[in-house]
C-alpha cells in the first residue's frame, strides 16, 4: 500500500505539482488534509495525489535539488519508487519465490513472464514524459522506455518496502472466502469489497449469493446421507472446510462405491476454490 506522510510533511500536489504540508490524515488513511505553499487555503486531497518531496527536519532544502517534478529523482531507485506509487499496492514481489505477483480480479497472482509488472514500469515512464519541465527530465523519460531501463526499474524495485513481499504474508485471514463479486467474511457472513491488501491467493468461481437455493444439491444429500444429524455435521464440516483452519477432527468417508463419497468431496472442493490456479 502506498505509505501515508506524517504530519508536517512536504509533498508535492500530482494535479498541479504545487508544493503543500500535510495537516492532517483522515483515521482510515483515505484522505489528507494538506496547507498550500502559495496560500493558507486548507484543502482535502486523496492519497494518491500526493508524492513526497522532503521531510520535515531537514536542515537544507537544497538537498532536493536533484529530486525531479514528481518528487522523485531520474535514478533507477527513483524509477523505483515511481513504481510503487503508480502500482497502488497491487505488485508484490515475493523473496523466496523470486517472482512478481500481481492483483487481478480480487486475486493476487503470479506474473508469468513479468508481464504486469513490465506494463507499469512502462507506465513509470509515459508519467515522466507527461510531465517533464526540463530538457533533462525528457531526456531521462525517454530512455526509461528503453526495455533495460524497463529492466532495471523492475530489479531497484525487488526489495523497495511495499514492493518486497514475504510469502508467509499471503492466505493468513482463515476467516475470509474470496467469491469473484467479493470477500465474505465467515465470522458474520457479510460480503465485503475485494481489497488487495488482505493478500488472498485463492479464489472460488462462485459467486456469494446469501438467498441462492440449492434443491438439487439438498436432494443429493437426503440421497446419499438419510439421516439429518449427519447432513447437519457434514453442513459444520463443510463450513470448518470454507476457513482453511485445521481441526481436532479426522474424517474419512466411508461406504461402498456410488454414494456420493467423491461427488460431495469435488463439488466441495470446487465451489471453495481450494487450490491455487499457480504454483511459485
Amino acid at each position: 500500500m502506498i505509505p501515508l506522510p506524517a504530519i508536517g510533511t512536504v509533498c508535492t500536489y500530482l494535479v498541479d505539482k504545487r508544493l503543500c504540508t500535510v495537516t492532517a490524515v483522515a483515521e482510515d488513511g483515505s484522505s489528507i488534509m494538506v496547507r498550500w505553499a502559495d496560500n493558507d487555503e486548507p484543502m482535502v486531497v486523496k492519497v494518491g495525489q500526493l508524492r513526497l518531496f522532503m521531510w520535515p527536519g531537514m536542515s537544507d532544502p537544497a538537498d532536493s535539488k536533484d529530486v525531479a517534478f514528481d518528487g522523485f529523482r531520474l535514478t533507477d531507485t527513483g524509477n523505483a519508487e515511481r513504481l510503487l506509487h503508480i502500482a497502488e499496492g497491487r505488485l508484490h514481489f515475493v523473496k523466496l519465490w523470486q517472482k512478481w505477483i500481481a492483483y487481478e480480479g480480487g486475486v493476487w497472482q503470479i506474473d508469468r513472464g513479468e508481464i504486469i509488472a513490465t506494463e507499469i514500469a512502462k507506465e513509470v515512464a509515459k508519467s515522466l514524459i507527461r510531465g517533464y519541465t526540463t530538457n533533462e527530465e525528457r531526456k531521462f523519460a525517454l530512455k526509461c522506455e528503453n526495455v533495460g531501463m524497463l529492466a532495471s526499474t523492475l530489479k531497484a524495485a525487488r526489495g523497495l518496502p511495499g514492493i518486497a513481499l514475504d510469502h508467509e504474508s499471503l492466505e493468513t485471514k482463515p476467516h475470509l472466502l474470496n467469491c469473484p463479486n467479493g470477500s465474505v467474511d465467515l465470522r458474520a457472513g457479510e460480503l465485503k469489497p475485494h481489497d488487495p491488501a488482505d493478500l488472498l491467493i485463492i479464489q472460488s468461481p462462485v459467486e456469494y449469493e446469501p438467498s441462492a437455493e440449492a434443491p438439487l444439491w439438498e436432494k443429493c444429500l437426503e440421497r446419499w446421507q438419510p439421516e439429518e444429524e449427519v447432513r447437519e455435521y457434514l453442513q459444520v464440516w463443510a463450513g470448518a472446510c470454507a476457513t482453511g483452519k485445521p481441526t481436532e477432527t479426522f474424517d474419512i468417508h466411508w461406504g461402498d462405491g456410488g454414494n456420493g463419497k467423491t461427488v460431495f468431496s469435488n463439488t466441495l472442493a470446487h465451489v471453495l476454490g481450494t487450490t491455487p490456479s499457480w504454483h511459485p
